[in-house]
């Protein structure tokens, strides 16, 4: 199958059936289980232990998130509201009013794939910007060491205006799975880190009855525990994402216990959940708040390459486009430094024989620093057939 040359655009006019917006969600205490169980969800609302997930409860009938106050906005899980006069303030008021129909009886689904922090990173040198090699991570972040990030409401949101297709015509599914995740993240890289606070959609090929496309949070340690419910990748089942959908990601940091935010929003169908968590402990690897990232990766998993599990084969993703801000600031116009890319590398492929050492996976081909679009295509192996 030929290869669109072009960007990914959304399918004009597409939506799909919407949940009826009087449903509420059940607030939950989570108990989490290995494999493919969900995660019960048992308890009524104001019974919730917050050092374990739980959804955040369904606003009154009438609720006005432009207008909520600060508090009721974290409630009700949703992001921060930025400055009137940022750059990212008409966006939030896009994302927060999008957000018709909550997702009836959500459920949470802890699997073996695992994301994490940064691992391995090589600077290239004689580029100029600071650009890593990578195994497993294509895109751009931003840095300081002074722990911004660690602030009160301190958050980073993805938005794709076209989630973009899968083009299995060059899997061969005796590799696979194969992911193309894409994600936002706090604390991934920094010099004194260990951890990554996450919020993603996976793009899946050759999955053996994994959807193609997954929302997902994980708040990963270089220490935890893959037993403690958000070391691994934990999917939100009910809330559908959809080849051309608008959608809206976004992960937030608060001081306060719950400390972890996941917050998911389909522009297309007016679908929208929002997911409160804690940092795996006891861990060596506490969150220090030095950098945010946007993010295309191969994660690590159980069934991908490697005797054991590895890293994963790159999905075959359609070249998109996602709009990045962090606290209503573009990446590189603000107090943070950067930004800093990153390009996806081999070695780490099955077979090895498709993909050479240095061999380029995906990248960040185009950012703009006027609009904060970041241009992700795939190269190398991904796109080609395997002998």
């Amino acid at each position: 199958m030929a290869k669109d040359s072009h960007f990914f655009a959304p399918t004009g006019g597409r939506r799909k059936a919407l949940v009826p917006a009087g449903i509420p969600l059940l607030l939950a205490m989570l108990a989490i289980f290995f494999g493919s169980r969900a995660l019960a969800q048992t308890a009524t609302p104001g019974t919730t232990d917050p050092s374990q997930p739980f959804f955040a409860p369904a606003p009154p009938a009438g609720f006005d998130p432009v207008r909520a106050s600060d508090a009721d906005l974290r409630t009700y899980g949703f992001p921060p509201r930025p400055p009137l006069i940022s750059t990212a303030y008409a966006g939030w008021v896009k994302m927060v009013t999008a957000a018709r129909a909550p997702v009836a009886n959500p459920t949470l689904r802890r699997t073996n794939v695992i994301h994490g922090p940064a691992r391995n990173l090589v600077r290239i040198v004689g580029v100029a910007n600071t650009t890593y090699q990578s195994q497993q991570w294509s895109g751009i972040g931003v840095t300081g060491a002074s722990g911004y990030f660690k602030a009160n409401n301190s958050y980073v949101v993805g938005e794709f205006p076209g989630v973009p297709a899968i083009y299995t015509s060059v899997e061969d599914c005796k590799y696979g799975p194969y992911y193309a995740t894409m994600w936002v993240g706090l604390d991934g890289y920094g010099s004194a880190s260990g951890d990554v606070l996450q919020v993603a959609v996976n793009l899946v090929a050759c999955g053996n009855g994994t959807p193609p496309y997954q929302a997902w949070f994980e708040w990963n340690t270089a220490d935890c525990n893959n037993g403690q419910y958000a070391c691994s990748e934990v999917t939100i089942g009910g809330f559908q994402v959809n080849q051309g959908d608008v959608l809206f990601v976004v992960v937030t940091y608060y001081t306060t216990s719950p400390n972890g935010n996941a917050y998911f929003v389909n522009y297309s169908t007016g679908q929208y959940t929002s997911v409160l968590f804690n940092e795996p402990s006891p861990t060596n690897y506490q969150y220090k708040g030095e950098t945010a990232e946007w993010i295309v990766e191969r994660p690590l998993g159980a069934n991908c390459a490697g005797p054991g599990g590895g890293v994963c084969d790159l999905t075959d993703y359609a070249p998109f486009y996602m709009e990045g801000t962090y606290n209503g600031i573009l990446p590189g116009s603000g107090p943070e430094s950067g930004p800093d890319y990153f390009v996806m590398f081999c070695p780490n492929w099955n077979p090895v024989s498709a993909c050479q050492s240095n061999t380029v996976l995906s990248s960040v081909t185009q950012y703009v620093p006027t609009s904060g679009q970041i241009f992700f295509t795939p190269a190398g192996p991904a796109t080609q057939y395997i002998p």
